[in-house]
């Protein structure tokens, strides 16, 4: 279709940018995130009104619904820079702020500045001090209470507790409750605001697909990037590249070991798996135990392949000690599977599988790998986009999931994945919107579809006669059927031309003379 430019609507932040046959929404404000590349299919250089009209292969309002979302992933990146959990400030305090901590952990009741003061080396002024602790309060490390002149100042709940290395901090059992009080429906472990952002960035792109063609679209594009991203959140140091490479023709990257292209190559095997099961009843022990197989092929023993494991398994970095009785883990494993798939959405579901299968550590090793390629199950169902992980803050990632190890508390790997899915949904966006993937039901009656087209045109219907011959003519098939056909039948009828007119069977002339007489084909 051709639209100018300036019809377009342009959000505050954005611009455009051509570049030969490429359309590329940039942002003003310097944000660097992925931006769409849209594809020109034709131009038309408008000399009286001086512009020029690209003809770009795109819906129109699937064009403004990308626009929100890359607003909307600036947006994120721009809350992100403002605060941050103190699980991960504490990892960056400067010398004076971790003086500052320290001094407090040993105060649980709390100290006023002056006292403060007086535990710091020579040479820190009382502004210096205020500027630090100023930035400490920022990121919900260091808590007032009081008046100002005697105002105490003290840990937060959290800060107390990370600001303690693993080996510091106190044991955190496994709690089995976590999973069996989970009630599917009505518990909810998705904050309803990253619930929200995910469902959002989603909008619109599951509408004109199956779930089955919708995962063959997405395999073509995303198999590499979600092994890719996982692999690489695992510390496998392959470039996308070089991943790339390996996945389409097998061959290793110089200067790596054989163990990363065997993760990577094992990924490809279980996203594969995934996708082949489309639809089909997966979350259930048996294929949990085929897909760790696949995964961990020669990177755990033979034995431990899809084996609950009956063995203690240490967790880097947290204090948390997952059960090592195997009864309880594979209770644990058959009600978490069986609970996901009760849960009826595809959102709230995914985020059960990803921190839940985390949480448990089943299987010996590769338990985050698969919550991070099992959580795409519900997704995928739903003809929704994946959590691919590209994206996906390293250090919020594997911070929340230490902070629900531990605490109890999702927020933070809520915000990490929200993150993540909402900047990656515009690339996916534009893969989407550049190819149509047809429906089963389309192809089906592909035959009906084109004769009704060549009917409108030859007997040249238009407007609401349009309407009433495709609900006549399509009475016989299931409602929602009928209108995805009636409004193909329109879109098609509002982009045919001289050009395109044989991918219907309709005559080149047929169509002028019908656009020539003056019936409106738009509807």
């Amino acid at each position: 279709m051709t639209r100018p430019l300036d019809e377009i609507r342009l959000l505050p932040s954005m611009k455009f940018m051509v570049n030969g046959s490429t359309l590329n929404l940039m942002p003003v404000d310097g944000c660097h995130h992925r931006t769409p590349i849209i594809p020109i299919i034709g131009q038309t250089d408008n000399v009286k009104q001086n512009r020029v009209e690209y003809n770009l292969s795109i819906d129109f309002y699937k064009l403004n619904w990308m626009f929100d979302l890359f607003i909307q992933s600036c947006d994120c990146a721009s809350d992100r820079r403002l605060t941050m959990h103190p699980i991960i400030a504490l990892r960056q305090l400067d010398n004076l702020q971790r003086q500052i901590v320290n001094i407090l952990l040993r105060a649980p009741e709390g100290m006023p500045q002056k006292a403060i003061m007086s535990k710091l080396p020579a040479g820190v002024s009382q502004p210096t001090l205020s500027r630090a602790m100023s930035k400490l309060a920022d990121n919900d490390i260091i808590l007032k209470t009081g008046e100002t002149k005697g105002a105490l100042f003290s840990l937060s709940e959290d800060a107390r507790w990370f600001a303690r290395s693993e080996k510091q901090r106190p044991k955190v059992p496994y709690d089995s409750d976590r999973i069996t009080s989970y009630i599917p429906n009505e518990s909810r472990w998705l904050p309803q605001a990253q619930h929200d952002r995910m469902q959002h960035a989603a909008r619109g792109i599951n509408e004109a697909l199956d779930a089955s063609t919708y995962s063959r679209e997405i395999a073509q594009r995303f198999l590499i990037d979600l092994a890719w991203a996982s692999s690489n959140l695992e510390g496998n140091t392959y470039s996308y590249l070089d991943t790339e490479v390996l996945v389409n023709y097998g061959e290793q990257a110089s200067g790596h070991d054989l163990y990363e292209a065997t993760m990577i190559l094992n990924h490809k095997n279980a996203i594969n798996e995934l996708i082949d099961n489309v639809g089909k009843p997966v979350l259930n022990e048996r294929f949990a135990s085929r897909f760790h197989a696949l995964l961990l092929r020669d990177l755990v023993s033979d034995e431990d392949l899809g084996r609950v494991r009956g063995s203690g398994v240490g967790i880097g970095g947290s204090s948390y000690l997952p059960s090592e009785d195997r009864y309880t883990l594979m209770s644990g494993l058959g009600s978490l599977l069986w609970k996901a798939e009760q849960v009826e959405d595809a959102f709230e579901a995914s985020f059960l599988l990803l921190s839940g299968l985390s949480y448990l550590q089943a299987f010996v090793d590769g338990n985050k790998r698969m919550g991070r390629l099992m959580c795409n199950a519900p997704l995928l169902w739903q003809g929704l986009p994946p959590i691919s992980f590209i994206g996906v803050d390293q250090s919020a990632y594997i911070s929340g999931l230490i902070l629900f190890y531990e605490k109890g508390d999702t927020s933070l790997l809520a915000e990490a994945v929200a993150d993540g899915y909402v900047e990656h949904a515009m690339s996916y966006a534009a893969a989407v919107a550049t190819k149509r993937v047809p429906r089963s039901i389309e192809l089906k009656e592909r035959p009906r579809i084109d004769r009704l087209v060549r009917q409108v045109i030859d007997e040249q219907i238009e407007g609401d006669d349009i309407r009433q011959l495709l609900r006549s003519q399509l009475a016989d098939l299931n409602e929602d059927d009928r209108i995805f056909l009636c409004e193909r039948v329109e879109n098609i009828l509002n982009s045919i031309t001289a050009d395109n007119a044989a991918a219907w069977g309709v005559d080149a002339d047929s169509v002028e003379r019908y656009q020539n007489s003056g019936p409106k084909i738009g509807i």
